[in-house]
């Protein structure tokens, strides 16, 4: 197509004519490093990839901007291990989805009252010392080479492992 640049950009990289509002696809390699550093909980890392105003939806939960995105995830990742394993992935100019299993694993109590105390009443933290596996369906709207938000949804029931 006509002034599109069809190589793939990581995040804040420009065409090679410097056309910053050129269209940019996350590809595999750059999507593969967001996802290690989202496992090593490289936060600042993970926010390269967003842009300054963005969404992340799921479990009926919304979060706005980088400061509700880091203030969950370190408030969850005190409790629960999580890592994420990506089984499929396509992406273009302006999406990229991904079929992944989530799995948690329980490393520090939280209870239902904890959970509700904190506002997320609808999680369900996994048993202490156990590992929950969720297959999901995530869904990243991309512009300019960084996500602006992202909906996640259930591909299959979550699962509790064996020990």
């Amino acid at each position: 197509m006509e002034g599109l640049d069809s190589r793939s950009f990581l995040p804040g990289e420009t065409t090679a004519k410097g056309d910053a509002a050129a269209a940019k696809t996350i590809d595999r390699n750059a999507f593969d490093e967001y996802i290690r550093r989202f496992n090593a909980r490289d936060y600042q890392g993970v926010l390269e990839y967003w842009a300054k105003d963005f969404t992340v939806s799921f479990a009926g939960y919304t979060f706005h901007g980088p400061e509700e995105f880091i203030g969950f995830y370190q408030f969850f990742h005190e409790y629960v291990g999580e890592s994420l394993n990506i089984d499929e992935f396509i992406a273009n100019e302006s999406l990229l989805i991904i079929e992944v299993r989530v799995r948690l694993q329980g490393k520090k109590e939280l209870t239902a009252a904890g959970l509700k105390e904190a506002g997320y009443e609808r999680l369900v933290a996994p048993p202490l010392g156990r590992t929950v596996e969720i297959p999901q369906f995530i869904h990243y709207h991309v512009a300019g080479g960084k996500f602006t938000s992202v909906i996640c949804a259930l591909s299959a029931e979550p699962r509790l492992l064996p020990l």
